[in-house]
């Protein structure tokens, strides 16, 4: 990739001079010129994201979209008492960022953007997670329960003195945990469940579909292939990687992102 930043200077200049001379071919040539320069630059893009990132560390960042500045204490308060920084540290070493938005209706969501580790999440699953199960690709997500219970917790750990409004909008936080990849798109999982104060404990619902993204493709909600798989085991499953005539399907995408082998 290192090349490709020199590349698109050198493109650029040879355009500058192409159009203040006459070539015989010259719109051919400035049509490969174009080609070069859009992917030299792109690639010398994706060289300057990565260097970017090389030098990131782990860091907590709020975002408030239509959220009156008098609320975010206690929104901030209730972050650091569920513990949240502290455990997104077990996760990734690079930024994580919360995004509260208020809407319409009057509730709030959250959305919680976490750095995806394929090893990370590979090296977790080994000899816990079957490849395969009643003829299907399984996935779990089990690696990832114990941090969506502690997002579940945050509706519960507003301080007491929190305005009522936010805490009815609390009750009812909608919330979403997105993997994000450098290069290869994002997943999105939803985090449904409930506090149980009386017992201590988080009821957590084991999500049945996912949202994917993908440069490149079309993004697309994949839901679970088998009810039979959730019901016993908790687990999303997914059918085959590729159609017969080899063309890679939503669930082989969904795959080649967790970076799980296709079997079937």
């Amino acid at each position: 990739l290192a090349t490709y930043r020199q590349a698109h200077e050198l493109f650029l200049r040879a355009k500058e001079k192409l159009n203040q001379s006459v070539v015989v071919g010259q719109q051919a040539i400035l049509h490969d010129l174009n080609t070069k320069i859009e992917i030299s630059k792109e690639k010398s893009e994706i060289l300057e994201k990565c260097a970017r990132d090389k030098n990131l560390g782990f860091s907590l960042e709020i975002k408030f979209e239509n959220i009156a500045p008098e609320m975010r204490p206690f929104v901030e308060k209730a972050i650091a008492g569920a513990k949240l920084k502290e455990v997104f540290a077990r996760y990734t070493d690079k930024p994580v960022r919360l995004s509260f938005r208020a809407t319409e209706a009057g509730t709030i969501d959250l959305n919680v953007f976490l750095r995806y580790h394929p090893q990370r999440y590979l090296k977790w699953i080994d000899g816990k997670i079957p490849q395969t199960y009643l003829n299907y690709h399984v996935i779990s997500f089990d690696y990832y329960y114990p941090l969506m219970q502690y997002l579940i917790l945050i509706k519960s750990t507003l301080p007491g003195n929190s305005p009522q409004a936010l805490k009815n909008s609390f009750r009812n936080l909608e919330i979403n945990l997105n993997l994000e990849t450098l290069l290869n798109g994002d997943l999105r999982l939803p985090v449904v469940g409930f506090y149980v104060a009386s017992e201590k404990r988080v009821d957590l619902s084991y999500p049945k579909s996912v949202f994917l993204s993908i440069p490149g493709y079309e993004s697309k909600s994949i839901l679970a292939a088998s009810d039979d798989v959730f019901r016993e085991k908790g687990w999303m499953s997914v059918s085959s990687c590729k159609t017969i005539d080899g063309v890679t399907t939503e669930d082989g995408l969904l795959m080649k992102f967790l970076g799980l082998d296709c079997k079937i």
